[in-house]
């Protein structure tokens, strides 16, 4: 009669045991992987600050809440700004 068995020095190891131990390396190191890319993502989004969008026109600048605009009253600039805008 024929075993499913692998001859290891020091007895065998039947062919079953084999692929389980297999499958559960396999699974643990998939999970490792898994694991340390999902930390490293998080401590990366954690990490990195929030860059805040530059100011490249007037709509921009007037959206922006942490830029406060100062203008010399009856001046070129302020004219245009509140045209710009319909201030006018």
């Amino acid at each position: 009669m024929v075993t499913l068995s692998c001859l290891i020095i020091g007895g065998s190891v039947a062919v079953v045991q084999l692929s389980f131990r297999v499958l559960v390396g396999a699974w643990l190191l998939i999970a490792t992987v898994l694991v340390n890319s999902y930390s490293g993502t998080v401590i990366s989004y954690l990490t990195v600050p929030k860059m805040k969008p530059p100011i490249n026109t007037f709509e921009d600048l007037v959206a922006s809440k942490e830029v406060e605009l100062i203008l010399l009253a009856e001046t070129v600039i302020e004219q245009q700004i509140r045209v710009r805008l319909g201030q006018i």
